[in-house]
């Protein structure tokens, strides 16, 4: 094996590890994007459920009148934020690599 044989296998090889050096790079980040948008389907999902539970519960002891601004307001959160959540997971699923 001559020395110009060789000075060729090592450049492919510097190629291969190049490559395989960006394809994990661009595999961490999309690891990355996609662990984020877990945590941010988890964690609106888990509010909406708190803000639910807590809406039936104050309702239940009579804390405040069923039509009244606060009891308004945590209507329309138990509504819109599983909408939003339903939003983020078709998202999600739309554009996953896998």
């Amino acid at each position: 094996m001559n020395s110009e044989q060789t000075k060729e296998k090592n450049y492919i090889l510097e190629q291969a590890w190049e490559h395989f050096a960006l394809y994990d790079k661009n595999a961490l980040s999309h690891q990355k994007s996609s662990h984020r948008m877990q945590f941010w389907i988890l964690l609106l999902g888990g509010f909406a459920a708190f803000l639910a539970v807590l809406r039936s519960q104050l309702l239940e002891i009579s804390l405040f009148a069923l039509d009244s601004i606060p009891d308004k307001a945590l209507r329309y959160a138990v509504v819109v934020l599983p909408i939003a959540v339903s939003g983020l997971l078709a998202l999600y699923n739309r554009f996953k690599p896998a």
